[in-house]
């Protein structure tokens, strides 16, 4: 009980701070550490991800610092994608998900590394200077509902993805915006996709609120306290890189197991 507490704190303010660390390390830290089932760490995992996130929201909304436009966006293409997932998974079924889920999921969290370390560079990357010099608007809204639809895809499917990868495709699409707007709009963006995933894996039976509640308990303060960090304009940048070694850690762990 304790030890999921704890975990929920440290994720949570890694969460709140710099937009990454949900499903990315909950998610593999129950299915390595506390053994538990892939598809009821999924689904435990988001469940408290979906109340966890509101708070964080909340804080950085009271800063002004959530893009609603960007928002809108980004759900327009979150929920089905989530939807499409979830129904993935539950057709995959509790006997096959660990030996082809595991590795799958690894495959998302290898992404989620690249990501995560891609988003230090983004500001200078060619991809970012080919966003910025694009001369109409309604591309970069199509690849943002692309990027939800991609993004809620994994979430659903892994419960990885609502952080690391949309923070950094959005920072691609949008590298004007701060850090702060970055996590903000990603924490209130993944709200509805959160909840889509998380009522299709109630539905499924793959939630156990023995491991969500206790993850929530921490995961609370654990991401108001992050939250405020960030919506101040804390750098994150060390937090970042300690981060990404840990998510690289844990994807060559799940797809060799």
């Amino acid at each position: 009980m304790i030890t999921l507490v704890l975990a929920g704190l440290v994720t949570g303010f890694l969460v709140g701070l710099t937009g990454t660390g949900g499903g990315a390390l909950l998610t593999p830290v129950l299915v390595l550490i506390f053994r538990v089932h892939t598809m009821t760490a999924i689904g435990s995992d988001l469940v408290a991800s979906f109340l966890m996130k509101p708070f964080g929201g909340i804080v950085h909304a009271r800063h002004k610092t959530v893009r609603k436009d960007l928002v809108i966006l980004l759900v327009l293409g979150t929920v089905p994608g989530a939807i499409i997932g979830v129904l993935a998974l539950v057709h995959l079924g509790h006997g096959r998900a660990p030996y082809l889920l595991n590795p799958f999921l690894g495959g998302a969290l290898m992404l989620t590394t690249c990501a995560t370390f891609l988003r230090g560079t983004a500001k200078s990357s060619r991809i970012a200077r080919l966003f910025e010099d694009q001369s109409k608007e309604n591309k970069r809204k199509v690849l943002t509902v692309l990027l939800g639809l991609i993004g809620g895809g994994l979430v659903g499917f892994t419960s990885v993805g609502s952080g690391s990868i949309m923070v950094a495709g959005i920072m691609f699409l949008y590298p004007e915006l701060t850090m702060a707007e970055l996590v903000g709009t990603d924490l209130i963006a993944a709200i509805p996709l959160l909840g889509v995933a998380a009522v299709g894996h109630l539905i499924a039976g793959d939630v156990r609120f023995s491991i969500s509640v206790p993850l929530l308990v921490g995961a609370i303060p654990g991401v108001v306290s992050g939250a405020i960090l960030s919506a101040r304009g804390t750098r994150s940048e060390q937090v970042r890189f300690g981060l990404t070694l840990v998510l690289l850690a844990s994807g060559l762990r799940l797809i060799f197991s």
